[in-house]
């Protein structure tokens, strides 16, 4: 048996896995560009212990605007590159690939209304968003390790 004969092909693999495990290597794309985002934006907000809804808002709009880019511009070079007619169906493709990068934004959005209300500290929310962008990026370079 050779080594190649030993090895399961992606496709193989991919229909091994099952349950939360095989939805999360179909997100995997938007997951990572989601964490990725998001980390970018509570770089670059810098303090915000003055504004946290502020915060909020500008994080979930920021990477809700780049989602939609995303999407718009995936159905919009594939329907130039073969010359076919944008379709409904066709939009829902794009979403369906696009929205687990949204997803991500959602909990750290959260963190900061609840900053906001006084319910947790903006120091907790935003070491909460950042851990949670890193424990996804480490949960999926641990799937693609193992």
């Amino acid at each position: 048996m050779t080594n190649t004969d030993q090895q399961a092909s992606p496709a193989a693999e991919a229909t091994q896995k099952s349950g939360f495990f095989q939805r999360l290597d179909n997100a995997a794309f938007g997951i990572i560009y989601g964490a990725i985002m998001v980390l970018s934006i509570l770089m670059a907000a810098g303090d915000t212990s003055e504004r946290p809804l502020e915060t909020a808002a500008v994080l979930f709009g920021s990477v809700l605007a780049i989602t939609l880019a995303k999407a718009f511009a995936e159905v919009m070079s594939h329907a130039l590159a073969v010359r076919e007619a944008i379709t409904r169906q066709k939009w829902r493709a794009a979403w369906r690939h696009s929205y687990p990068t949204l997803a991500v934004a959602n909990l750290p959005s959260l963190f900061f209304v609840a900053a906001a209300f006084g319910w947790i500290s903006v120091d907790l929310a935003v070491y909460l968003a950042q851990s949670l962008c890193v424990a996804l990026l480490v949960l999926l370079g641990g799937a693609l390790a193992g």
